[in-house]
């Protein structure tokens, strides 16, 4: 009996060893991050919002938070995949509002606490720099 209660033990052991645990890197990342001074786009953009698409990609929203509680979305990449908690790349296409035809996306995203940066260009026949730094709500 003992033997038989050791084997099942075992087995039992094995099969939970065998289980992959994932983390979940994109949930730190979720919020409401606003540009620090001189931290947004052209002055213009002073918002991003993140949202998780699973946990190895990100959904980033560029807004311009205006004075009510809306905000205007002008780019919205879809894709963004983290290598870790703390960092990630950007490559996608995706158009702008009020730009006339599809940029592709290119730069690395990084969290350190509570301060995101985006060093970030968006690539058409000319080229536009889309870098954030800001700080979680």
């Amino acid at each position: 009996m003992n033997r038989k209660n050791m084997l099942a033990l075992a087995l039992v052991i094995m099969a939970f060893s065998g289980c992959k645990k994932s983390t979940d890197n994109a949930a730190a990342w979720v919020g409401t991050y606003t540009s620090t001074s001189g931290g947004g786009i052209s002055n213009t953009f002073n918002q991003v919002v993140i949202q998780e698409n699973n946990s190895f990609t990100l959904r980033v929203l560029y807004n311009i938070a205006s004075t009510g509680s809306n905000a205007v979305t002008y780019a919205t990449l879809q894709h963004v995949t983290l290598q870790n908690a703390m960092a990630g790349t950007i490559s996608e296409s995706d158009s702008v509002l009020g730009f006339h035809g599809v940029y592709q996306f290119t730069g690395t995203v990084s969290l350190n606490s509570d301060t995101l940066k985006i060093i970030c260009t968006a690539t058409d026949s000319s080229s536009l720099p889309f870098s954030f730094y800001g700080v979680k709500q």
